[in-house]
């Protein structure tokens, strides 16, 4: 039993690790499904794993681990299992538990909102939307591919244009926000976490200009009929999570997502995607955007007992 027990945990480690072989995950995978010891220990993994995330917690700042957390009314959680393991030590050799095991995770996540921009949805430059089931934002278009990118996945995607819109004329911005309100037809139970992830791609260019890009979510328990300020939005959030990374110019695609607890009482999901220039700074005119795309967002419900997932 010992040695069976030992290669169970020889398997999560790897997989936590992203390390697993394809003939491992099939071995973890057949573990699992026959064998009810297994699982059980694998139900005390997720169990240790909650026990760490009611102990310990972590707001990540910009420009330390690359993430902005903002504490909503409820004032949810955002951890990470490096920090977590150094404190209490490790159950698995080699586990990182920042990062979930894709065998069980595949099988756990729910999809909730999927955006590839195929059927051509009007964007509507307006700031934050009025109500579900449109892009709002900054001046932004869908388009086909251009400028050498190819979309990340068939034949559309939204560019960018400019940091400002015709109702908000704000010249010296260089965020170009874009934004989609989502209704969850169900309240998410207990302990349940929401993903976010978006897909970025930057056109080469030699102008020596440097971006950044951007994704956030905001979960709120009712949205008012009128829409409000991004501050107001965030004020009445329970859970607020961005993550700002640097755009790399090569024209490839680069993932970047967010991950978080939030409340049962969570009924709309506020998207935001942006696009900053930072270099150079703020000017007296509004920036432009001549390459920047996003593409393939995914916003997926995790039940109470899956583990975090490993953003980049």
């Amino acid at each position: 039993m010992l040695k069976k027990t030992s290669r169970l945990d020889v398997l999560l480690g790897r997989a936590a690790e992203e390390m697993l072989s394809p003939e491992e995950a099939t071995e973890l995978e057949e573990i699992l499904t026959r064998d009810p010891e297994a699982r059980k220990r694998y139900l005390q993994y997720l169990d240790l794993h909650a026990e760490l995330e009611e102990s310990f917690q972590l707001h990540a700042v910009a420009g330390g681990l690359g993430s902005v957390f903002f504490p909503g009314v409820s004032g949810w959680r955002l951890w990470t299992g490096a920090a977590a393991c150094a404190a209490c030590g490790m159950l698995f050799a080699s586990v990182a538990w920042a990062y979930a095991t894709p065998v069980i995770q595949k099988a756990q996540r729910r999809t909730i909102f999927t955006e590839n921009f195929e059927d051509r949805l009007a964007h509507q430059p307006t700031g934050l939307p009025r109500a579900p089931g449109a892009w709002s934002g900054d001046d932004a278009s869908v388009v086909g591919a251009e400028n050498g990118v190819l979309p990340k996945t068939g034949n559309s995607m939204l560019r960018f244009l400019r940091s400002t819109h015709a109702e908000e004329n704000t010249p010296k911005s260089a965020w170009c926000d874009i934004y989609r309100l989502v209704e969850l037809s169900t309240p998410p139970a207990l302990g349940s976490r929401l993903s976010l992830s978006a897909s970025f791609a930057v056109a080469p260019a030699s102008d020596g200009e440097q971006f950044d890009i951007y994704v956030g979510l905001n979960a709120l328990d009712t949205y008012p009929v009128q829409a409000p300020d991004l501050d107001t939005a965030r004020n009445l959030s329970n859970t607020t999570l961005g993550r700002r990374l640097p755009a790399t110019r090569n024209g490839k695609w680069h993932e970047l997502s967010v991950d978080t607890q939030v409340s049962p009482q969570t009924r709309y999901v506020l998207v935001h995607l942006a696009m900053l220039r930072r270099v150079p700074g703020p000017s007296p005119s509004h920036v432009q955007f001549a390459g920047h795309y996003v593409d393939d967002i995914k916003l997926d419900l995790l039940p109470s007992n899956a583990l975090p997932v490993k953003t980049p």
